[in-house]
C-alpha cells in the first residue's frame, strides 16, 4: 500500500488547471464580446441610417423588414455583450451565439445562391463562420 508521501506528485498541478480554465474563459468572453458588439453594430446600421446600408447591401423593397431583423439582431447583440460583461457564459448564451450565427450563414447562402441578396453577404457569412469556430476554439461552447 503506498502513502501520499510515497507517490511523486506534479508541481503545483492547481496552478496549471487554473491558468488553463482562465486562458479558456478569457478565450470564451473574448469571443462573445466580439460577436455581441458586432451585433450591435451590424444590428443598428439599416435602423439608424439605411440609405448607406442599402449602398453597401443593394437596395431593399421591405425596410420595415430589414429594420426589424436589424433590432433583433441588436437584441441578440445585447444579450452576448451582457453575459460577457458578467462573465456568465451559460449553455444558453452558447446556443443563442451559435445559432444566430449559424441561422444567418444558411440564409445569407441560399439567398446569395438564388441571386436574392448581394453576393457582400457572404463576407458576413465568413465573419458567421469565424465566430462559430471560436466558440468551439476554447474545447467547448460554454463554461
Amino acid at each position: 500500500m503506498t502513502t501520499e508521501t510515497d507517490t511523486p506528485r506534479a508541481a503545483h498541478p492547481n496552478i496549471f488547471v487554473g491558468a488553463v480554465q482562465f486562458a479558456l474563459n478569457y478565450w470564451a468572453r473574448f469571443v462573445v464580446w466580439i460577436q455581441g458588439l458586432y451585433y450591435l453594430v451590424m444590428g443598428l446600421w439599416p435602423v439608424l441610417n439605411i440609405g448607406s446600408f442599402e449602398e453597401v447591401t443593394g437596395p431593399k423593397t421591405d425596410l420595415w423588414l430589414v429594420k426589424t431583423v436589424g433590432i433583433l439582431i441588436v437584441v441578440c447583440g445585447f444579450v452576448l455583450v451582457l453575459s460577457a460583461y458578467r462573465r456568465r457564459i451559460r449553455l444558453e448564451v452558447a446556443f443563442l451565439g451559435i445559432g444566430i450565427a449559424l441561422a444567418l450563414i444558411i440564409i445569407e447562402l441560399v439567398y446569395v445562391t438564388i441571386g436574392t441578396i448581394s453576393p457582400i453577404y457572404l463576407l458576413d457569412a465568413v465573419v458567421q463562420a469565424l465566430l462559430i469556430v471560436g466558440w468551439f476554439r476554447r474545447g467547448g461552447p460554454y463554461e
